[in-house]
Order: structure tokens, then C-alpha cells, then sequence
């Protein structure tokens, strides 16, 4: 079975570029061969961080001739490649070209949607955008949700002939092998609370900074450590400095940071990942809005970290109270109280740690590969009976 998926996003870091290889890989250990297509730049390399095979290429803009030239682009790869099917990671642009496939070279397409489609999103205010939407729903052999919330989102615009609600995975075996591996040195001199993504607004870290100069983290031992970069890094840095707090930069600096410190570790491997995670005394997951599947979260959980993290409806459908301590998301004395008390309460601390470590066995990429897998066969099974694929009633789902 020879798979195509389609994104428009970066394959070498941030969100979709590490689950995007690691199922592939899990795929291909199930006979599933999947080739990597995105239009981000990122794709020249082509090759992902893990080997996994990618193509850089156009990707169609809605109703534009340079788009249904790009889809037939695409259309081409299919037949000269073999691509039996397309999944599309990404609802609009990406759901729009498997749409064109598919009626230029009859390949059949699945969608799992993302943060695209959340009603934040200013694209989703027109009306245009929602009608072809729901197009796209309509003729995919499959619609694949990541959490029940996103499901909710996407009916919203439309169904799907088959829907499955299959969570994004995590890599447990290379955590678990990357964390034995780490040095015993700590990589920052004192306790610390990590925050990871890309340095935007909509991350929230600006409302963690500001948390730092209230009450009870100002003046306290533990220091911020954000791991990422991105185009605001450097607003968040001149945020930092005007509450009077100190700002290290790099992880050279950040080792010997004082107490109180904002700790920006920049870009970092994997490997250097893992070990911010396991020293840190809890992890903190600030988005203010418009998420899908928020990798952070699984990265804590196999981490065995205790989270602090917004009260959004994409956190809700992954981790529950047992899991997480959940704060309004704009409200940085709410963050400095509750990111306060976690560090003070080692019971509590301990029990979600626990709790995470056991929990995210369901999230092995292995069992989420399997049930990808699963949807696949149906989808062809179908195309080879000459049938269009029809809901079994069952759902591939893990819960979290």
C-alpha cells in the first residue's frame, strides 16, 4: 500500500513535523509505504529528521489557475509514484488539493483536520472558505478527528461518509531510550518550569513571562525555561526585561541562571529536549486559543511531568484532572498562583506524575499507526469492490 501525505507545513521542526514522521515510520513497520509532500521549503532536504522519504512541491490555492495547475502536479506524482491514496493533514488548502487529485487521477483521500478549522480561525469566517469546506468533507473517503473537540468543529461545517476519532501518538520507545541516555548533569542549575513551542503570541508565552513577575514565582527559586523560536522571540525577550526580570539566552547561559530568570534555551535537538523535560519541575502549556492537538502535552506525559496548562477545549479532550491543573489561559496571576502551588506540593506533583506516565501508553504511536492502518484498508477495500466506503459503525479511537 503506497500512501501520499499532504501538508503545507515545515517537515524539520515545529507541531506537525515530528508526528508526521513518526507515523510514517510506524506506518511502514505495518507494510503501509508513506511518502511525505508539503509545500513548505523545509521538503528540499528530501529526507525528514528521522529518513523518512519527502517531496517539496506547490500545494493548489483555491479557485486560482497556478492552483489547478499545482493539482495537476500532483495528480502526476500519484500516477508515476503509484499512490494508491492521499491523507491530507490539514482540512482547507491541503483537503482541497486531494480533492482535485482525486477527481484529475482517482485517487481517494483522507482528512484529518487540525487547528485549521477551529472557529478562531479568521479563514473560517468566510463564508467561501466554509462551503468549500464542507465539499471537501463530502467527497473524502474518510474524515480522521484527533480529539472529539475537533470532530465537533469539523460537523459543524459538514460529514464525511466515514468518521474516526484517532489521537496524534508519541514515540515512547525513543523518549524512553533518549531519557536513559542523558547525562546526569542538569542542563540548568536549579528547579525550573519548561515551556516548549514556537515562539508566537497565540502560544501564551508572554502570559508565562508576566506570571514570572507576580507573586509567588517573583522572588522564588524556580526559573522559566522556554525551548523554541520563532518571530516574536525577540518582543518576549524585550517583554522580560521591561518587568525587570533576567533574561538568558542560549544554553550555554542558561545553566548558571539565577533564580527569577526568563530562560530562552532557543531551537534544541531532541536529545536536548528530553532532558529539559526531565529535569524540569513541571511543564507548563500556555496556548490562548486555535489549537488542534497540542504535541507539548504528550511530550509532558511521557516525560512523567506534572502540567499546568490552559483551560481550552483542545487540552480538555487530552488530559483530564488527574492529568493537569487547568488556568484560565489570559490570566498570568492565575498562572503565578497555580504554577506556585505545584511547585510547592511534591504529593500532588508526584501523583501526576504517575498518573501522566501510565496514561500515555495510549498514545504509543505503535496502537495509532494500527488503527491509520485500518482505515486505509477499508478505504481500499472498498476502492477494489467498486464500492464507495460505507460507515461500519465501528470507531478507531484511543480516549484519552
Amino acid at each position: 500500500m503506497k500512501v501520499l501525505f499532504l501538508t503545507k507545513y515545515d517537515l524539520q521542526k515545529f507541531g506537525i513535523a515530528e508526528p508526521l514522521s513518526a507515523l510514517s515510520a510506524a506506518l511502514g513497520k505495518l507494510g503501509v509505504d508513506v511518502t511525505v509532500y508539503s509545500s513548505d521549503p523545509s521538503a528540499r532536504a528530501g529526507r525528514m529528521g528521522n529518513g523518512q522519504p519527502c517531496i517539496y512541491g506547490p500545494m493548489p490555492r483555491p479557485h486560482l489557475l497556478m492552483g489547478h495547475l499545482a493539482a495537476r502536479h500532483i495528480a502526476r506524482l500519484c500516477r508515476r509514484e503509484g499512490f494508491e491514496l492521499i491523507h491530507c493533514h490539514g482540512l482547507y488548502r491541503p483537503g482541497w488539493a486531494a480533492r482535485a487529485v482525486r477527481r484529475l487521477a482517482d485517487v481517494p483521500y483522507v482528512v484529518t483536520s487540525w487547528g485549521d478549522i477551529v472557529p478562531t480561525s479568521s479563514r473560517q469566517q468566510r463564508w467561501s472558505v466554509r462551503r468549500r469546506c464542507r465539499k471537501i468533507l463530502a467527497d473524502a473517503a474518510a474524515v480522521v478527528h484527533p480529539t472529539s473537540v475537533i470532530a465537533e468543529y469539523s460537523r459543524a461545517l459538514g460529514r464525511g461518509p466515514t468518521e474516526s476519532i484517532i489521537p496524534n501518538g508519541i514515540d515512547l520507545d525513543r523518549w524512553r531510550s533518549t531519557q536513559q541516555q542523558c547525562p546526569p548533569r542538569r542542563l540548568v542549575q536549579g528547579p525550573y518550569i519548561l515551556a516548549v513551542g514556537k515562539l508566537v503570541e497565540q502560544k501564551g508565552f508572554q502570559v508565562l513571562i508576566r506570571a514570572m513577575a507576580q507573586p509567588p514565582l517573583k522572588g522564588g527559586d524556580a526559573r522559566l525555561v522556554i525551548a523554541g523560536d520563532g518571530p516574536d522571540a525577540a518582543a518576549f525577550k524585550t517583554l522580560a526585561r521591561e518587568l525587570g526580570l533576567n533574561v538568558a539566552g542560549g544554553l550555554d547561559a542558561i545553566s548558571d541562571a539565577p533564580a527569577g530568570s526568563i530562560c530562552f534555551a532557543g531551537f534544541v535537538d531532541f536529545a536536548t529536549k528530553v532532558h529539559l523535560y526531565r529535569d524540569a519541575a513541571a511543564v507548563a502549556f500556555s496556548s490562548q486559543y486555535g489549537e488542534g492537538f497540542p504535541g507539548v502535552l504528550l511530550e509532558a506525559m511521557a516525560a512523567g511531568k506534572a502540567i499546568v496548562a490552559s483551560d481550552i477545549p483542545a487540552t480538555r479532550a487530552i488530559v483530564g484532572r488527574d492529568s493537569a491543573i487547568f488556568v484560565p489561559p489570559p490570566q498570568e496571576q492565575a498562572w503565578a498562583k497555580t504554577m506556585g502551588e505545584v511547585l510547592d506540593d511534591d504529593e500532588r506533583r508526584a501523583m501526576m506524575e504517575k498518573t501522566n506516565g501510565t496514561k500515555v501508553e495510549q498514545f504509543a504511536w505503535t496502537r495509532v499507526a494500527q488503527q491509520f492502518a485500518e482505515v486505509y484498508r477499508a478505504i481500499l477495500d472498498g476502492v477494489q469492490g467498486r464500492q464507495t466506503p460505507r460507515p461500519s459503525g465501528r470507531t478507531f479511537s484511543i480516549t484519552a
